[in-house]
């Protein structure tokens, strides 16, 4: 009995696509790059053999292709770093317009 209840209590986690990694030390990883200017809709789930994140970064809409894309790298290789090697990030980056801070996003 004790093992199906701890089989269960594993998987139950990830059926009900609870958050695995707390968003504040997400956010507070993510945002100490210089390029990001907000961050939302963050998500991560899996188990810590197989994590999933994902997240909208607000950046500077005048950053080249290339400097997005060196921004972007640098923000997975730092949240492997500090959260686990074997993290796969999906980075939806928009461009920061006006006066918009993280508590104005949905």
């Amino acid at each position: 009995m004790h093992a199906a209840y701890e089989i269960f209590k594993d998987a139950s986690v990830i059926l009900v696509d609870s958050a695995v990694v707390d968003t504040k030390d997400i956010e507070n990883i993510t945002l100490c790059h210089e390029g990001v200017k907000g961050i939302h809709k963050i998500r991560s789930r899996g188990t810590a053999d197989d994590l999933h994140i994902d997240m909208h970064i607000l950046a500077d809409p005048h950053l080249t292709l290339e400097e997005s894309h060196k921004l972007v790298h640098e923000i997975e290789d730092k949240l492997r770093e500090k959260i686990n090697n074997n993290i796969q990030v999906i980075i939806h980056l928009e461009p920061m317009y006006g006066s918009l801070a993280n508590n104005d996003l949905e």
